[in-house]
């Protein structure tokens, strides 16, 4: 009854603030959650409450504060998100819980299990990437309100991504679970990220990958480009990862390149293994070489990837 209680009121926003960002209600469900946690969790935590409650952003930012610094929360979110932004808050004890993230892309459900992808104007090259239980993938090209049957040996619960393109290259823009996922939490581990990769190729029956030094290299100079721009982006001043490649004097059959930004090296690596997009491209069998690059002590992780590379 209490939940039920702050849910309606959760749902009716304050008079006379702009909306700047727009009431969402399953980010407006999380941050009623969040608020019964008393401490803010990680942000893997976050996504994952956001997650069981609908929420289907692929990233998002939370906050504790006091309603005088609401505003200025808002204001980065639409500075990191853009226009599209959307937010869920709650009060409580004179504070302010508040998720904000972009509406980019959405992924409908049928009941019958079908599902259906739309995109902002502005996306292109809608790609449904589905991950199983078990670690099957599965991935197929997707057409805005074209419905979709995911193949019924796939073994639930799913994850289900949305994969977009614009200026800056394909990114997650959607992201929802079908079946009940069970709690996870983010594995701490001395490994680097390199042998994880290992590990999970061995796991998908996909052979090992050579270390590369300039694949390194160029790894390394774009995760501290994320870093310092604070967004996760494939395609940089340098150009995509192909370009930056060959501007570094290395050509390959095939690039490809995972990245994340978290709290710290272990978030990150959990990003990339649970995203079914780019686990995929962590192992794809037609990829032979790989360099990992990190920045500010892991919070910035690339993963570079090529096939046959060569100096040229």
């Amino acid at each position: 009854m209490a939940r039920l209680l702050l849910t309606l009121l959760l749902l009716t926003p304050a008079t006379g603030r702009a909306q700047r960002c727009a009431p969402d209600a399953a980010l407006t469900l999380a941050a009623a959650e969040l608020s019964l946690h008393g401490a803010l969790p990680d942000a893997r935590s976050v996504l994952a409450i956001a997650r069981a409650e609908g929420a289907e952003a692929p990233v998002l930012d939370a906050a504790v504060l006091t309603e005088a610094r609401r505003d200025a929360f808002v204001d980065r979110a639409v500075s990191r998100f853009g226009e599209t932004v959307i937010c869920g808050e709650a009060r409580r004890d004179g504070r302010v819980w508040i998720v904000a993230g972009p509406r980019e892309g959405q992924i409908s459900l049928a009941d019958d299990g079908r599902v259906r992808v739309s995109l902002r104007p502005g996306l292109t090259s809608p790609r449904l990437h589905v991950l199983a239980s078990d670690g099957e993938l599965w991935q197929r090209e997707a057409r805005a309100d074209e419905w979709v049957e995911l193949p019924a040996d796939l073994a639930r619960p799913l994850t289900v991504q949305l994969v977009a393109a614009d200026a800056e290259g394909p990114r997650p823009v959607a992201e929802r679970v079908i079946g009940e996922r069970p709690a996870s939490a983010t594995v701490r581990s001395d490994e680097p990220v390199r042998a994880r990769v290992a590990m999970l190729r061995e796991h998908a029956s996909v052979g090992p990958l050579r270390g590369n030094r300039l694949l390194e290299r160029e790894a390394g100079r774009h995760a501290a480009q994320i870093c310092r721009a604070g967004r996760a982006r494939h395609v940089s001043e340098d150009g995509d990862p192909e370009r930056r490649l060959e501007r570094a004097g290395v050509r390959a059959r095939h690039v490809g390149e995972a990245i994340a930004r978290a709290e710290d090296r272990d978030a990150a690596w959990a990003a990339l293994r649970t995203s079914p997009s780019h686990r995929a491209a962590l192992t794809d069998r037609r990829f032979t070489d790989v360099g990992v690059g990190e920045a500010e002590g892991g919070r910035c992780v690339v993963v570079l990837l090529a096939a046959w590379p060569r100096v040229f």
